[in-house]
């Protein structure tokens, strides 16, 4: 990637010395390679001391932690600066000239990817992040074989953060279907070659207008918390609109034009049926546990899913971020027990938090409450929820003692409209898809 170079009025600072005969460059002239060695050791090892922060923020809360990588990435960049510096002058023996000569580009290349990694994290570029962190890994190597072997290690055991997870490795596979007479696309991403089979699936559905690749890339920071089989599907193609999910109400307005448009195009597609196709052809390559099929849904992809589960879909759980039932729904008796995560900022205009037809798509929503207060009633969940406030400004309903260990949950973010800021939807998936994992948490 194009490393983005510090700010000038950092860079005269990190000029070497110019004098040949500084008393730094002739005490340094005098170093034995232990001495070398030594001198070196010192310096990546304070620099190791403000790596020690990050590696920890990282390991306990991964690249999410946006606020907190921006306080850490500034000093240690700084730290970095400093290290150079004192690099730089010192004049190696000649055993260790090779050496040197390869240690400072290394450094000076990790230096400027440190201050990159701070510009993006102001930006709150996640994506941006975890490329520079992923090209810092790889200029460590170098720095590792560079170095004397008796520093090999400090670079290998402190300078090195963990890794990012399966996530940053995999790379996604554009698979394609034919069903109901139209060719499917949809990108697959695999767990680590080690994980037990058969193996879970999680599939992610875009909203009105994404793409498959759209709701992958937003999600790919928290892709390896379930070691599942990652799907992401595309929807339909409609003129105007962009990929879509055709869900309607069961009686929906007639004058809804929106309503009509789903409803010409659903005996086209069968989403649901391409959705067990999915799954058939994936059994068959690699296992599935029918017992861990998890959905994700956004907007249009929310809804969807709770239509989905109403028609006795795959999912044992999923999680519907800003997406509800339509008004009224009921939910059938012979519907399945399913796990619901109902997640929804509490100012959505475009699928009312509090119900009712948005001024965007006209169709009549229910309530993220009553939405929840359904599935509750359907599972036959004790009847009065848990309300907890979290310090991350989002209210928790919870409902307990589900039929067959469900669960059904809102998650109500205060202040938040209809697509969150990155770092809030990051935040949240990843507690969200923690939960999904690990239901007996609930």
């Amino acid at each position: 990637m194009q490393v983005e170079q510090r700010p000038d009025d950092r860079e005269e600072s990190q000029e070497p010395s110019a004098q040949a005969d500084s008393p730094q460059q002739e005490e340094a002239a005098a170093l034995t390679a232990d001495q070398y060695d030594d001198a070196l050791f010192s310096l990546l090892t304070v620099l190791s001391e403000e790596f020690a922060t990050l590696t920890g923020v990282i390991r306990a809360d991964g690249l999410s932690a946006i606020k907190e990588l921006r306080e850490i990435l500034g000093p240690l960049a700084a730290a970095a600066d400093a290290t150079l510096a004192e690099i730089e002058v010192i004049r190696p023996p000649a055993e260790r000239a090779a050496s040197h000569t390869r240690t400072v580009p290394s450094l000076t290349e990790m230096r400027d990817m440190l201050w990159a990694a701070q510009t993006a994290a102001q930006a709150g570029d996640l994506p941006a992040l975890s490329e520079t962190f992923a090209d810092f890994a790889r200029t460590l190597d170098d720095l590792e074989g560079a170095v004397p072997a008796t520093l090999a290690g400090v670079v290998a055991g402190f300078l090195r953060p963990p890794k990012m997870g399966r996530a940053w490795e995999a790379e996604l596979r554009e698979e394609r279907l034919e069903h109901a007479g139209v060719t499917r696309r949809y990108l697959v991403a695999l767990p680590s070659a080690e994980t037990v089979r058969p193996m879970p699936i999680l599939m992610v559905f875009h909203g009105l207008g994404g793409t498959a690749d759209q709701v992958c890339a937003s999600i790919e920071l928290v892709l390896d918390l379930l070691d599942a089989i990652v799907v992401c599907p595309d929807g339909t193609p409609v003129l105007g609109i962009g990929q879509t999910w055709p869900v309607r109400p069961p009686d929906f307005d007639p004058t809804n034009a929106l309503g009509h448009l789903f409803d010409a195009i659903s005996f086209k597609t069968d989403d649901l049926g391409l959705v067990e196709a999915i799954l058939d052809r994936l059994d068959g390559e690699f296992g599935v546990d029918r017992e861990r099929v998890y959905g994700l849904g956004f907007s249009n992809g929310a809804v969807l899913l709770h239509q989905f589960a109403i028609q006795a879909g795959p999912f044992v759980s999923f999680i519907a971020f800003a997406g509800s039932l339509f008004e009224d729904q009921e939910i059938p008796a012979a519907t399945p027990w399913v796990s619901v995560l109902q997640i929804h900022g509490d100012v959505d205009t475009v699928v009312p938090y509090g119900g009712g037809p948005g001024p965007i798509i006209g169709l009549p929503f229910d309530s993220a409450g009553d939405t929840v207060e359904r599935w509750a009633m359907h599972n036959r969940c004790a009847p009065d929820p848990d309300e907890i406030e979290t310090v991350a400004e989002i209210t928790i309903v919870s409902y307990r003692d589900c039929t067959d260990g469900s669960f059904v949950q809102l998650w109500t973010m205060h202040g938040v409209g209809h697509v969150p800021s990155f770092d809030g939807l990051i935040e949240v998936l990843e507690q969200a898809l923690e939960l999904v994992a690990e239901p007996d948490a609930a």
